[in-house]
């Protein structure tokens, strides 16, 4: 142990040191010098002081410098301060561009780095260009990490190979503690923003019942999810999604460039795909989730638009870059797997491409049209009815070309959900063309008659919730009448607002500004246009001329085996809510002969024990409601934090 005056000695040493090296503009000796008083007294503040010098040290920028700092930072800084804990992330970047000089320095400038790469351990050049020398007796870096090399004499020569080796795996080794370290920050800052499951189901959280430790406490949100949580959500999954790039990249780059078949960065990256894009899919869970739209996030359009700016017009690409890659992994593994998954990976394409500002190239209908020209190929032409089987099977649409001896085509169903979404963003949104394509999409989902193929089931609630607003909207215009009015959870608005945010900033009008621009004949064809618009979204909801149902599949896909995030609740009871929106309009926009079939649906489910109390709850007074005034009366029905339907109509 140090013996205080023989620190404050040293220290006040490494200040004149500092000093006398900057006022000759050897910004790399006072760095060192910094650094070293960092590490002796513990203190930040110089750590930062090395790292500024060592950025703006002469010819090139010390990055083994910096990497020095992060290595201290990493270990001893507060990483619950996003700053510190950004700066650390940042140099994770800085590693693997160490990596690929010493893996094989390919310019002559990347020689120079590694150079200075050798000097800053103490290692220093030789009339053999093959080996380096070094001074024990001077106590170089060196031999803080590598011991034994004290033991030799004054001055020793040795193999540049087998020094650029050790500094190398000594990189890897530290590099692998830091990422598990880092990960390990971004997880417990963004579980702190991040809403506890029960919670959210309005249950009590049974986090640590089964641990002996008594003290242990859920780390999630048991709260409303406030803008300022959720902006500091997303912030955690930035900083994830940054550091999820630099690795991939700095590894993939690493690994071309390595001779030596010895030195694997393999273990830095996942196998399993979810593992690899685990941060993409943190922020897509974020932003799309499967429980409600959260209604607070959304309430007018301009604070959604501030919580996505950073989102969609970042100071950095990393988020774009990532998420482009995710995506077209996630195209790539549909393509040559399980290519029935086509509409879900095409639905999340069109609409996050929007959503974060991708600018995807090629763009996402032109991957589409590359799907469709190769399922073209396979497309078998000898019997249409085989033709159609396989077509269903596959999340697939027909056309016959009469003018082509009946030759069949074919196209992903989800063109018609991407010719809805081109709609309403559009320079001149028409509601009406959007509504029409979108339901268009759900009669061909309903047709197929196969739940495999249906989007992802957060992705088709949010269209459903939105286009049942837009319905409910042209519906009450084209009516015309002053106590025509419907009611509809505040989290559905909030859906509108969300949506809009995609498109509005580049061209375009909001939706409910598009909606009062269309222009309508106010006639009875209208009229039956929006109601049989209507029937259509109700229809797959509930099996009503639909070979696919809803309510039957997402109930039935619960599994309380599962992880409470796993189980489903969240999505049956968003379900659920949107069949209370459309028995609450039955009669106005609603054809009543629809009634018996949504309620009888909703009759049929068993309520099992497993349930949620809410869930259950709200399900029961459904089954033993003796009319529509029931259901609308009933004070169980209004689910939490506003997102059920209000005791009257």
């Amino acid at each position: 142990m140090m013996e205080t005056s023989e620190k404050n000695e040293i220290c006040k040493n490494l200040d004149q040191a500092f000093f006398t090296l900057q006022d000759l503009d050897n910004k790399l000796g006072a760095g060192e010098a910094n650094l070293l008083r960092g590490e002796l007294t513990g203190e930040i503040e110089f750590i930062n002081k090395a790292f500024g010098a060592f950025l703006n040290s002469k010819p090139y920028k010390s990055e083994i410098g910096q990497l020095e700092c992060m290595h201290w930072m990493v270990h001893n800084s507060d990483l619950t301060d996003r700053k510190n804990l950004g700066k650390c992330v940042i140099g994770m970047r800085n590693l693997f561009g160490i990596l690929s000089v010493l893996a094989k320095p390919v310019n002559d400038k990347e020689k120079t780095r590694l150079s200075e790469i050798f000097k800053f351990f103490g290692f220093y050049p030789t009339g053999d260009e093959n080996k380096l020398v070094f001074y024990p007796g001077q106590q170089p870096r060196a031999l803080k990490e590598w011991p034994k090399r004290k033991e030799q004499a004054f001055k020793c020569e040795e193999e540049k190979v087998r020094i650029r080796t050790d500094i190398f795996n000594l990189l890897v080794k530290r590099g692998k503690k830091w990422k598990e370290i880092l990960e390990k920050a971004i997880f417990t800052g963004r579980n702190k923003r991040r809403q506890c499951q029960f919670f959210m189901l309005g249950e009590p959280c049974n986090f640590g019942n089964d641990s002996a430790d008594n003290s242990s406490r859920c780390p999630l949100l048991h709260a409303s999810l406030s803008p300022k949580s959720f902006d500091l959500l997303t912030e955690y999954d930035m900083l994830a999604v940054e550091l999820e790039l630099y690795i991939d990249q700095g590894t993939d780059e690493v690994t071309k460039r390595i001779e030596d078949k010895q030195s694997d960065l393999s273990s830095f990256i996942p196998k399993e795909q979810q593992q690899r894009y685990k941060a993409c899919i943190w922020l897509l869970e974020d932003l799309i989730p499967e429980n409600y739209h959260t209604a607070s996030l959304s309430s007018d359009s301009e604070k959604v638009k501030y919580l996505l700016k950073k989102l969609r017009y970042p100071k950095h690409s990393h988020v774009r870059q990532r998420m482009i890659k995710y995506l077209g992994c996630l195209y790539d593994g549909m393509r040559f797997g399980e290519r029935k998954d086509n509409i879900k990976v095409f639905v999340m394409i069109r609409f996050v491409n929007h959503l974060l500002n991708l600018d995807m190239n090629p763009k996402p209908g032109e991957i589409m049209k590359q799907f469709d020209d190769a399922m073209n190929k396979e497309c078998p032409q000898n019997q249409r009815r085989k033709t159609k089987e396989w077509a269903k099977r596959l999340g697939l649409m027909v056309d016959y070309d009469e003018y082509d001896n009946g030759k069949a085509y074919v196209q992903s169903i989800a063109k018609r959900f991407c010719d809805g979404y081109d709609e309403i963003m559009g320079a001149n949104n028409n509601p009406s063309e959007a509504l029409i394509q979108f339901t268009k999409f759900c009669v061909l989902l309903s047709n197929a008659g196969s739940a495999d193929i249906l989007p992802h089931c957060n992705h088709f609630l949010l269209w459903m919730e939105y286009y049942t607003i837009v319905a409910f909207c042209l519906s009450a215009k084209v009516h015309n009448t002053p106590n025509f009015f419907f009611v509809v959870p505040e989290s559905f608005i909030s859906v509108v607002y969300f949506i809009d945010t995609t498109f509005v900033q580049e061209h375009g009008v909001p939706t409910f500004e598009a909606v009062q621009r269309h222009r309508m004949k106010r006639t009875i064809e209208d009229m039956k246009l929006f109601h049989e618009r209507l029937r259509k979204l109700i229809g797959i909801v509930c099996g009503f001329d639909s070979k696919i149902n809803l309510i039957q599949h997402v109930f039935q896909s619960i599994n309380p085996e599962k992880p409470i995030e796993e189980k489903g609740y969240g999505i049956a009871e968003r379900l659920l809510v949107l069949a209370l929106v459309f028995i609450c309009i039955l009669g106005k926009s609603v054809r009543p002969e629809m009634e018996t079939k949504l309620m009888g649906e909703l009759c049929k489910l068993q309520v099992m024990d497993e349930y949620p109390a809410r869930l259950s709850n709200a399900l029961k007074q459904v089954q033993q409601a003796d009319s529509l005034a029931d259901i609308r009366r009933s004070p169980d029905l209004t689910l939490k934090e506003g997102r059920g339907l209000p005791a009257v109509l």
